[in-house]
């Protein structure tokens, strides 16, 4: 079986557009929906396929009912890449482009410009080689909705997540199970995995969101930063006054430990978010625990520099004064690790909640090789 993708985006004119009552023309609706909000899905349920009983598809987007189209003309003897599925693919991205380019007003000189960003991003074919069941199947990603007003922005989310739980539920998750009764696929995706754990990183940097209980922490904090800086200007190369601490909300922002803080943070919402229903907070696993006690960790423990250093990294030498600071910092990570675990797990779990109650918005299923791979199968 081959795999061919290619942007949809290609250099063709063309619009497709609406009379509304009130005598505006609007962009065609994307989604095929009960409103034009995106809420409900109304699908076509059509058949695809030589054998018996057919594949059915369920398509509830136009992108990929006109790859449905494409994919069940009949082809010529012998089909090959250059001589069918290629100019076959070229004609559907140029229908694709044809179907979903608008018209917008520029920004900068108010003309009238294509506004590219609502056509669909890819197309894709997947057919069988050669001394094979002729097979083909055209898919895409669907089409968007913008706009900078609210309404737009509100009719655009509604719509993705409407088309997300569609496919997930109805096209994704039966197919595989179909292949493999063991298969599941994930609640969120390691995308949103990410925007998770930086959403959690957001929250940490900003104290001012975060739970009251957690001063204690900032003032913990300020009490290692003056420890340690008295430990290192008792060294002859530093003297008083010459040492300063990196504010903790620069620590936070800070690319180097950031990026720490990031992997720790990852770990931390994979197992809250992706093992809910076994999820204990009160005996959680060894990595998770020192993922937190990582987290508490970079933001208690002091980032020193001189205060002609711009690269906010001291290299300390002797080692007894590092003894005496790693010291100093593990007594207060165990201490505070037990004292305010809860804050931190509260938070956790608060984050998890706002995404309970909030519409699903996963990108599973919303590739365009998802009805190719299910129409192949």
């Amino acid at each position: 079986m081959y795999v061919l993708c290619g942007l949809a985006r290609v250099s063709f004119t063309g619009l497709t557009l609406d009379r509304q009552p009130n005598n505006v023309w609007k962009p065609a609706v994307r989604i095929r929906s009960v409103n034009q909000a995106g809420i409900v899905a109304v699908e076509s349920l059509v058949d695809f396929g030589t054998h018996t009983p057919k594949n059915q598809l369920r398509i509830v987007d136009a992108p990929t009912a006109l790859g449905y189209i494409f994919s069940v003309a009949i082809p010529p003897a012998n089909p090959t890449w250059l001589n069918y599925y290629l100019p076959l693919a070229a004609l559907y991205c140029r229908c694709l482009y044809l179907a979903f380019i608008r018209d917008r007003v520029s920004d900068t000189d108010l003309t009238i410009v294509e506004a590219v960003a609502d056509l669909p991003i890819m197309s894709c074919v997947m057919y069988n080689g050669p001394n094979q069941n002729i097979r083909y199947v055209y898919g895409s990603t669907p089409a968007k909705i913008t706009g900078g007003i609210p309404s737009k922005l509100v009719e655009r989310t509604n719509a993705a997540s409407m088309l997300d739980r569609f496919r997930r539920q109805n096209v994704l998750e039966p197919a595989l199970l179909l292949a493999n009764p063991n298969s599941r696929v994930p609640l969120y995706s390691p995308r949103r995995i990410n925007d998770l754990a930086t959403k959690l990183w957001s929250q940490l940097k900003d104290t001012a969101e975060f739970d009251s209980d957690v001063d204690p922490l900032r003032t913990t904090a300020q009490n290692l930063q003056t420890a340690v800086i008295n430990i290192y200007e008792m060294l002859p190369q530093y003297q008083p006054g010459t040492l300063q601490a990196l504010p903790l909300n620069k620590v936070f922002g800070h690319a180097v430990w950031k990026e720490a803080l990031m992997v720790d943070l990852r770990t931390i919402v994979r197992d809250r978010f992706l093992n809910a229903a076994a999820y204990n907070r009160n005996n959680l696993g060894q990595a998770v625990v020192a993922a937190w006690r990582g987290v508490i960790k970079t933001y208690i423990a002091p980032h020193i520099y001189t205060k002609l250093d711009t690269a906010f990294a001291l290299q300390i030498v002797d080692p007894a004064s590092q003894a005496a600071v790693d010291q100093t910092v593990g007594q207060a990570l165990g201490n505070l690790w037990q004292g305010f675990s809860a804050s931190f797990l509260n938070e956790l779990d608060n984050l998890h909640q706002q995404q309970i109650n909030k519409p699903d918005h996963t990108p599973f299923g919303r590739c365009a090789e998802t009805y190719c791979v299910i129409g192949m199968q």
